[in-house]
């Protein structure tokens, strides 16, 4: 009895303003998170004329110095979510990739570039844990999907921004000014950030959470979760080789300007990524209360 109480409460759940006011800065954080992490790529044919890269150094800026580490810390930074203050984790990650970001204005050299990728990576891979953990517990399992939809569509504004800007800024001024005016105001929004509710963990859940040690292998126990992590894996082989190759195969291939390519780049990102996000995730929340599960 107690169990389908609290569902139905759940269910009934009103959202606050604070929760709002989480989903619209978070989102914007993650707007901020892909234009830093995919500007370079618009770049890289600037970057490799003034530099004299190799295509293979061009590779180990847009996948070796940024996916290591944040890959490799993905998870601490998960565990670490689970136990301290995550507005305060995400400002700081936050300021940490946003400072680098512009910073790689100032590279001289191939390695100093490579570093601030690094940072930009390391900053990075504080926000998903963080900001997922965070959403959960503002918003109710009734509409989290759409939540974390909305929330994720800011893949595709900031990959569209990186472009169209990147491109815009690279082709006019230089790169460098691209890093210097697209990097350093994360830093001004990561004071937002620290104006989060930061709520109490499994707020929203129809059952008391309960959690142990060996809660991990229920990740890998789930055959659906298995076929999710492949499909997930694969989609980003290929989402990613087209966004680091994608600008430098048309400046190449077929002479495009770069302000041409960020531009069209940029709008076909936004058009057709962001709508496409949100409705998924409508979608899931609709057949969710379908099929029930």
């Amino acid at each position: 009895m107690a169990s389908k109480t609290q569902g139905i409460d759940a269910a009934g759940q009103r959202v606050s303003a604070g929760a709002w006011y989480a989903l619209a800065v978070l989102t914007l954080v993650y707007v901020l998170n892909f234009l830093d992490r995919t500007l370079i790529y618009i770049l890289f044919t600037p970057i490799k004329a003034e530099m004299h890269f190799s295509d293979f150094q061009l590779a180990l800026l847009g996948t070796t110095s940024f996916v290591i580490f944040y890959t490799l810390l993905g998870v601490p930074f998960g565990r670490m979510a689970d136990r301290v203050s995550r507005k305060k984790m995400i400002a700081a990650g936050l300021a940490v990739w946003s400072l680098f970001s512009g910073l790689t204005g100032f590279c001289e050299s191939f390695w100093t570039i490579f570093l601030c990728r690094v940072m930009v990576g390391v900053g990075e891979a504080t926000l998903g844990p963080a900001a997922l953990s965070l959403l959960s517990d503002h918003f109710p399992p009734r509409m989290r999907a759409t939540v974390q939809a909305v929330y994720s569509s800011g893949i595709a504004v900031g990959a569209g921004i990186a472009s169209f800007l990147g491109g815009w800024i690279g082709g006019t001024w230089g790169w460098r000014w691209a890093f210097y005016l697209l990097g350093f105001p994360g830093l001004a929004v990561a004071v937002f950030v620290l104006f989060i509710r930061e709520t109490k963990r499994g707020a929203t859940e129809t059952a008391p959470p309960s959690y142990s040690g060996a809660d991990w292998k229920i990740l890998f126990k789930s055959a659906p979760l298995r076929y999710l992590y492949l499909g997930y894996a694969l989609f980003g082989l290929a989402a990613n080789s087209i966004s680091i190759w994608g600008a430098l195969f048309f400046a190449r291939v077929h002479g495009m300007a770069l302000t041409d390519i960020g531009t069209i780049g940029g709008y076909l990102s936004i058009a057709a990524g962001v709508p496409g996000t949100i409705l998924g995730g409508a979608l899931a929340d609709r057949l969710r209360r379908r099929v029930g599960r």
